[in-house]
């Protein structure tokens, strides 16, 4: 019978294997933050230069080209002036 929503799937890990798991998500949410804020500097930066990345209008502005829309459903935009990765669109 699988997991109930409510119960823990691995009750058999270690302290260590609990603690480094705990980490991980600390870890990773940090790394979000960061990510965030980097994504809003880049967005401003790009307003400032007079560049309109798009934020409002419902595209996926890629931050380090000029590319107006990711195209594609994963990896890197296939626009071929592009090809950088989904995560360096807006």
């Amino acid at each position: 019978m699988p997991p109930t929503a409510h119960e823990d799937p691995q009750p058999n890990l270690t302290d260590a294997q609990r603690e480094a798991f705990r980490q991980n998500e600390s870890d990773f949410a940090e790394l979000e933050k960061q990510t965030l804020s980097v994504r809003e500097a880049a967005s401003t930066r790009l307003r400032d230069a007079d560049w309109d990345p798009g934020g409002n209008s419902g595209n996926s502005p890629c931050f380090l080209c000029w590319c107006a829309d990711y195209l594609g459903d994963g990896g890197l935009c296939e626009r071929e002036f592009c090809r950088h990765q989904l995560t360096r669109h807006g």
